[in-house]
């Protein structure tokens, strides 16, 4: 009796030991598939840029002046014709495409006293009633609305915006120059 407690000792010693090493070996495959995924990850993200680069990445302030351009809004060149004379070296483009910087990537624009608030807050707003244009535009709504980013609330038409105006015109009393 005695042999045979020790013979099913020993069998269950081993079955213990096989279980250990089946959990290891099983801990060491779902370390090692766990790393082939993570590389396989980073390799993915290498090839999908590499397959990209043949394609023109767009600037963001580009892209908006084209999309302005597309609905017949003049507002980019009014802007641009007002950078033109400040003493800057900005563009309307340039601007969106800074301000779209901080946003993404600092989650916050450089204000430095409450002069640039303000012209900050118009920016906005200037934004606001490009969108309600360009949505108008789309729908094609050629009526009134209310602008976002007039002195004087009342219904406008949505082709309000001239070349022959100024950022004045488009609600700024003071423009909003970045500070880098």
């Amino acid at each position: 009796m005695e042999e045979r407690l020790r013979g099913l000792h020993k069998c269950h010693l081993r079955s213990h030991r096989a279980k250990y090493q089946d959990q290891q070996t099983s801990k060491s495959c779902r370390t090692h598939v766990n790393q082939q995924l993570d590389q396989l990850a980073v390799l993915d993200k290498i090839i999908s840029r590499q397959a990209n680069v043949a394609l023109e990445e767009r600037d963001f302030g580009f892209a908006v002046a084209d999309l302005l351009n597309k609905f017949g809004l003049l507002d980019g060149a009014v802007m641009n014709a007002h950078y033109l004379t400040a003493k800057n070296d900005i563009t309307w483009e340039g601007l969106l495409s800074f301000v779209r910087g901080q946003v993404i990537h600092s989650a916050a624009i450089p204000v430095r006293d409450s002069g640039g608030l303000l012209a900050w807050f118009e920016f906005a707003r200037h934004l606001h009633d490009i969108c309600k244009r360009i949505i108008l535009r789309q729908i094609g709504y050629t009526g009134t609305y209310a602008a976002s980013n007039v002195l004087y609330p009342g219904q406008y038409e949505t082709d309000r915006i001239k070349a022959t105006m100024t950022a004045r015109d488009l609600g700024y009393t003071t423009l909003p120059i970045p500070s880098r």
